[in-house]
Parts: C-alpha cells; structure tokens; sequence
C-alpha cells in the first residue's frame, strides 16, 4: 500500500491484486482493492487492464462514494478474456481517471500473474478427529463430524480415530494428541475444536473447512477401491494423482487409511462393552444448539444405541509410503499406485475385527509432503463388492470419458496399461497421459 505523498493530491487511487490461478478456457475474475490517496470523495473511476495482448477499459461507478479519506478502499471484479493457452500471464490493471479527471497517484498501476493450468486441482481437506466412548466432551467431537459429513458430502473427508473403547487400532498418532476430543486439518492445524474449529463459539469448523477446501493445491488425487477376491478379505487400491506444473525435487507421498461406518453396540458380535458414550453435554443446548447434539444435550450421562461413522481401522502407514509418487513430476500426467489392505489387519487391542458391514467400508487417500509431514489434499471412495471388477485396469474418469484405448509412448496400441509411461484414448475423443508404478 502507497504510504501517504507529501503534496496534497485531490483525485488520486491506486489499485492492488494478487496474482491467482485459473483454468484453460475459462474467463477468471480478478477482485481488485481501490485506494483513495487524495482529498476528494471517490464515485468513479475509468480503467485499464492488459493480458495476453489484450487491451480493455471499463468505468465503474461506487453508490456509496469512497470518502475523502486517505487509505480508504473499496473491491470490485473484473472478468478477464477467455484463457486459451497454458502458462503464466502477466495482467496489469491501470486506474487511468479518478471522477472522471487525471489520476494523479504516482503509482496508477499494479502487475501481477494470472497461472492458466489445464485443471486446477479439487482441494479436499482431510479432517481427523481424535475421541473415545470413555470420553465426557467427545460427543462434541461425534455431532460436529456427522455435521460436516452432511454439509460437505462427498468433500468431506472425516477420518475418526478411537481409543480405549472397541473401536482403536492404533495409539500411534500422526500428530501429538494432548486431550480428547481435538481434530486436526491436513496435520498442520492440530489441537482444534471439532465443533468450534478456532472460533469461540458456534460451529467454526464448517467456516474453516470451507476456507480450507478452497485453497490452492499443486496435486489432485483420487482412488477407487474394490474386493479382489470372493472371501472379501484384501481390498485392493488404486490412487490417481496428477500435478498442473511440473515439480521437481518433488517429496511428495501417497497414504491409505480404512474407514468403518455404521458400528454399533448391537453389531458387535464379541460384546465387548464400551459402547455407551459417555457424556458432558447435558443440558447445554444453548452451546450447542444443534440437532444432531440433542441426543447428548437431552440425554443421561451415558448415551447408548448410537451409531459411529469415519472410525479409522487400519492403515497403509503412519505418514506416506516412501517411493509411491516420482521425484520429478510432469505436469498434466496421471501417476497411479497400487496398495492392498488385508482385512485382518483392522482389529482392536484385543484382536476383534473393527469393522461390522463390509459394504460400509471406505478408503481414505491423500497426498502427503515427507518433509513437513503436511497433507497437501485427499480423497475417499467405498469400497465396491468383489464381482463390480475382475482387476484394476481402469483409469478413474469422468462418465463422459471411458478409457477405450490404451498405447505406449512410441503409438504402439496395447491390450492394456504397462508399467510407466502410457497414453490413453477416451471415449470423449480426448487423451491422457499415466504414469503406472
């Protein structure tokens, strides 16, 4: 921001950005910041900006005047030409008129870089939730991720990690957990309220979340899981994920964690106990006025016949698998890598399956940096029953694009993908490069 000039100006802005992302063929929008640095009130102002050889000017009027204060702003957006060619645009905005006279600022004008990427990455934040049924406050930790699940559906993705009740498998953590209940986002904001996020009060995450998952990401990933054999006892996994720049010295890793859903005290053919939640939350339904806290907030001290969701019962590894991504990633090419889950590997402390329903299991996977140990984005899918598949051959695509080809880097066609580099023909008449491990 221009500090304060020395010679009383009386029509005079400046104008400020930051450089953003887009993707091909779109027409981004840009919010610009509008700064009175003059004596007069501020009501219009005519414009300039330039990309890719492209010249336009625009008028815009305020309804309510900036007033003729130093330093006040106001925001606006302009729409950019459609963006047909990859790489990085230089974009420079110029306020040429303040009140329909000369801008006098001495600095009119702003440069920044708009990145154009073929697809810019779906971000998903991976939220892990630390609790257990021996827990009074974790049915805070219970309403607040049943309620991100409906809110943000398919980009919510929760993972619940039990302890001391029938639904732990590990207390070996990714993070340091101090107390019960806390929720950590991509393991780098740890130790938060699963219902209050940062706030004081109210449901906090939900905004966090929100701001979270619109974040930029260098990767995207997605996974598709399935039983490979009748017993149903190895799922097998497969993740997809691509970058719209290429990386080098990439450190970037790939994880897998089994989700339960559905268990309850009623499906738990070892009786083991434990299941009533215990609960802290009677009587504080103007903290938590909720629907889905009012079986805590009306009910005893230990609430039973709940059904827990999200419980972590296995895991590939505790961070990332070393080797499962490239160091040098190119932009645009789609890296797949296999893992298999045994089922037997998703039980408690005391030896007994975690799981109730086969058919309710899920596959969380994301990408994580093996340096900060920071969750760069995630995703999930359920696991689909054995006769849905007969091998992981697919690439996970959209509905419009069926692999319907496959062929190595010198065009010869293939009966089906190879290890490293392929290129695939979609039915949409558009193709695609993966990398196979």
């Amino acid at each position: 921001m221009q500090s304060p000039q020395t010679d009383a100006l009386t029509n005079a802005a400046s104008v400020s950005f930051s450089s953003s992302t887009t993707q091909l063929n779109a027409q981004p929008k840009v919010n610009l910041t509008i700064t009175n640095h003059g004596t007069a009130k501020i009501s219009s102002i005519n414009y300039t900006y330039e990309i890719n050889g492209i010249s336009q000017t625009g008028y815009r009027t305020f309804s309510t005047a900036l007033p003729a204060l130093f330093d006040q702003t106001a925001k606006f957006d302009i729409t950019l030409p459609k963006m047909t060619v990859k790489g990085s645009r230089t974009l420079t905005v110029t306020i040429n008129k303040v009140n329909n006279q000369a801008n006098e600022d001495k600095a009119p004008a702003e440069t920044h870089y708009i990145a154009v990427y073929s697809e810019i990455p779906k971000k998903r934040t991976l939220i892990e939730e630390y609790t257990g049924t021996w827990c009074g406050w974790c049915p805070i930790g219970f309403a607040a991720m049943e309620m991100l699940d409906k809110a943000f559906k398919e980009d919510f993705i929760g993972v619940a990690y039990h302890k001391n009740d029938p639904m732990a498998f590990t207390t070996d953590y990714s993070i340091p957990v101090g107390g019960f209940p806390i929720a950590s986002l991509d393991r780098i904001e740890n130790s938060l309220s699963p219902y209050k996020g940062k706030s004081s009060s109210g449901f906090g995450m939900k905004n966090l979340l929100e701001e979270k998952n619109k974040m930029f990401t260098p990767l995207s990933i997605k996974v598709e899981a399935y039983f490979e054999d009748e017993a149903q006892t190895i799922i097998q996994t497969r993740s997809t994920s691509s970058t719209p720049v290429d990386l080098k010295e990439a450190k970037f890793q790939v994880s897998y964690i089994l989700v339960a859903n559905g268990l309850t005290e009623a499906g738990d053919p070892y009786h083991q106990g434990k299941w009533a939640q215990h609960n802290n939350l009677k009587g504080n339904s103007k903290t938590y006025p909720e629907e889905d806290f009012k079986p805590f907030t009306s009910g005893d001290s230990f609430v039973k016949g709940l059904t827990f969701n999200f419980v972590a019962c296995a895991r590939s590894s505790k961070h990332g698998i070393a080797g499962s991504l490239p160091t040098e990633m190119t932009a645009d090419v789609d890296y797949t890598h296999d893992y298999r889950f045994k089922l037997a590997m998703a039980k408690n402390a005391a030896g007994y399956e975690i799981y109730q329903d086969k058919n309710k299991l899920e596959v969380v996977a994301f990408i994580i940096n093996s340096e900060t140990k920071k969750v760069v984005n995630a995703c999930k899918t359920k696991v689909q029953s054995y006769p849905v598949h007969t091998g992981v051959t697919d690439i996970t695509t959209a509905a419009n694009e069926t692999p319907v080809a496959y062929y190595s880097v010198d065009g010869k066609r293939l009966n089906a993908p190879q290890q490293g580099m392929n290129i695939v023909r979609l039915s949409n008449g558009t193709s695609r490069k993966i990398f196979i491990k």
